[in-house]
């Protein structure tokens, strides 16, 4: 029975709530695919679908669109025609996005207009803000959840998180091409160096799209190598539990993905970030550029990480940060309950 201040109707009417909600999902990319768990690890009454594209029969019978997360607001929004005008008629919240890029006329358009945005770092927040007053930061959304931790770690391990969007394409500019080329050549002798000082070094995706799958980029750094070895490569069944109890074992991530920094830091693993973005300098770990990087920084880093290393690594236990999302649980409930 509800209550006569109201709360119990308020509550019910959260729990029956239908969102959809679009980003860069069922595309084979990890981190896109660890926010289909955390909006249901944070919203779980909520009833979600997920999609990466809009049509008009999405927007039916919802009662709002969650957009997020991920670095998303640079890129057009895909739907099909005429359902902008549709979209922009819907209570909207950008949840957990990035805002290191430049904004698409489109989201710009649904940022004036949102019930709510929260983005996951705060060096766009004045930006955001003047779009839309109604802006918190949170952290990044995969931190809602709990990694899976194993009981073994395998000693000097290196876990390579390459990116194959640093991969040049025949009609690219030519400096993308001459910084490829010096990247993998300057990476392969590096990873040689490791595995002559008997390191264990391992090739991990966490990209599998058909078009985007960051082996690509692996293959051709382990075609350069002398040490080349097709058995460095691991495969990817895009599960959260079984990715962190993978990267649980290693005893350093190196990676040229953003998210490999956020599971690193999860995980409490040294972690070297090679960045060829901003987005991807993290502030857990070591940082190095993409551009001009050579194999004696990767050396001097790796050699400093590993001398600070204890002798000893155990996995420690892990608690999930869902209290850093208690303020968008509240707003986003706040602002359904009333519609």
């Amino acid at each position: 029975m509800a209550s006569s201040n109201g709360e119990g109707s308020c509550l019910e009417s959260v729990l029956l709530k239908k969102i959809l909600v679009f980003g860069f999902y069922h595309k084979g990319n990890a981190g896109d695919n660890f926010f289909i768990d955390a909006f249901q690890v944070l919203f779980p009454d909520f009833d979600f679908q997920f999609i990466n594209h809009i049509t008009k029969h999405h927007l039916l019978n919802i009662d709002g669109v969650f957009i997020g997360g991920g670095s998303l607001i640079g890129e057009p929004i895909s739907l099909d025609d005429g359902v902008f005008d549709l979209l922009k008629q819907q209570n909207i919240f950008y949840i957990g996005v990035g805002s290191e890029t430049n904004i698409h006329p489109q989201h710009l358009q649904l940022l004036q207009i949102a019930t709510l945005i929260t983005i996951r770092n705060k060096e766009g927040l004045e930006k955001i803000k003047k779009i839309n007053p109604k802006t918190i930061v949170i952290p990044d959304l995969v931190h809602s959840l709990t990694p899976k931790l194993s009981n073994c770690k395998i000693h000097k391990s290196i876990l390579f998180l390459p990116n194959v969007l640093v991969m040049p394409q025949f009609d690219d500019p030519h400096w993308k091409y001459s910084a490829w080329e010096y990247f993998k050549t300057e990476t392969a002798q590096f990873l040689d160096l490791m595995i002559k000082q008997n390191y264990y070094l391992s090739f991990f995706p966490l990209s599998t799209n058909f078009e985007l799958n960051d082996i690509f980029a692996g293959i051709e750094i382990n075609n350069r190598m002398q040490y080349r070895d097709s058995g460095y490569f691991i495969n990817n069944d895009s599960s959260f539990a079984a990715i962190t109890h993978l990267m649980s074992q290693y005893s350093l991530i190196i990676t040229q993905r953003y998210h490999g920094i956020i599971l690193a830091e999860m995980l409490n693993i040294p972690c070297l970030a090679i960045s060829h973005h901003h987005k991807i300098n993290s502030s857990f770990g070591h940082n190095i550029s993409y551009y001009g990087l050579t194999k004696d920084q990767l050396k001097k880093e790796t050699e400093k990480i590993f001398a600070s290393l204890p002798k000893v690594s155990p996995n420690l236990p892990f608690n999930s940060n869902i209290s850093g999302f208690e303020e968008l649980i509240r707003k986003v409930k706040d602002a359904l309950c009333g519609d």
